[in-house]
């Protein structure tokens, strides 16, 4: 398990998807604490990194669900840190929002928004 959920911690999004799966299967496979069934599931709170659903909804479909692009989408590189950084924050929020060759803008994001967004791509 340690070895999964370390490997799954290459990413961020990845991470908060194990966590969130190996939450939910410990939620429903207990019963009440003097071992007898409620009939009731516990409903686990998880909390996704910062930016992580941002990027699930606008950045996943073409750079990928663990960010690691795809060729068939235009292409659409990998959003890895040596990227990322290379890129400063500046033109990170220029290119989130105006778009940049075939990659489209999101100008309907909120700068909250594209902080968080910012926040999750320099944090892997």
């Amino acid at each position: 398990m340690r070895s999964t959920l370390a490997r799954a911690g290459r990413s961020g999004l990845g991470f908060a998807l194990t966590l969130a799966i190996v939450t939910t299967v410990v939620a429903c496979s207990g019963g009440g604490t003097d071992g007898a069934s409620t009939g009731q599931v516990a409903v686990p709170v998880v909390t996704l990194p910062a930016g992580a659903q941002v990027y699930a909804d606008s950045c996943a479909k073409c750079h990928g669900a663990n960010r690691e692009g795809r060729a068939d989408k235009g292409p659409a590189p990998a959003l890895d840190a040596v990227r990322v950084s290379s890129m400063g924050d500046q033109r990170l929020r220029l290119t989130i929002g105006n778009g940049t060759g075939q990659m489209r803008g999101f100008p309907g994001l909120t700068p909250d928004q594209v902080d968080r967004l910012v926040a999750f791509l320099k944090a892997a």
